[in-house]
């Protein structure tokens, strides 16, 4: 639940690099009407049409039984554990960006110190991963809402262009694209 509601900009970079500036932005402007909000959507109306604790594994299981029901919880909790550990070495990366010594045993300390943390916030209740969430997400967005503004007062090319990488296949980079694309917005 923490990886989920946490997420950021975190693999724009990637985005940027194999998709090309112009389909990053497209992704980004069309993503979130196609993806985002129909999500959304559902989650508010099978929250108001079932309010139960259980999210995803309660709605499968009420609608096709037990089997489906546990293979949802089942993924949705891989998925999580998954993310939180992903989350966990990614901060230590960008840690030893900023800190180059953070090295070997180091680096996996911090990665494993950063799981437990987003452990001990999962266990702690959906109160809590609310509120760090939003706190975090204040914290994500700030930097960029700053970035942005400095760069609209600098902004004298088309940032479209070129709309994919030159030379790169079109089916190669929309694919890509539109992956690192509903995976940031996930």
């Amino acid at each position: 639940m923490y990886a989920y509601a946490t997420g950021g900009p975190f693999g724009l970079e990637d985005q940027v690099t194999t998709s090309g500036p112009g389909l990053t932005l497209l992704y980004h402007l069309f993503i979130p009407f196609f993806w985002c909000i129909p999500v959304s959507l559902v989650a508010a109306e099978l929250t108001t049409a079932m309010p139960v604790e259980g999210g995803c594994y309660r709605w499968v299981r009420g609608a096709f039984g037990d089997f489906w029901g546990f293979q949802a919880g089942w993924w949705n909790w891989s998925a999580s554990f998954l993310l939180g550990g992903a989350y966990g070495v990614l901060i230590a990366d960008y840690l030893t960006f900023f800190f180059p010594g953070l090295v070997d045993w180091k680096h996996y300390a911090i990665a494993v110190t950063m799981i437990a943390v987003i452990g001990y916030i999962n266990v702690r209740g959906i109160q809590m991963v609310g509120a760090v969430a939003t706190t975090l997400e204040m914290l994500i967005l700030l930097p960029i809402v700053a970035l942005c503004v400095i760069a609209a007062t600098k902004w004298h090319s088309n940032p479209f262009s070129p709309l994919v990488p030159p030379h790169v296949p079109p089916f190669q980079v929309f694919g890509v694209g539109l992956a690192l694309g509903l995976w940031l917005y996930s």
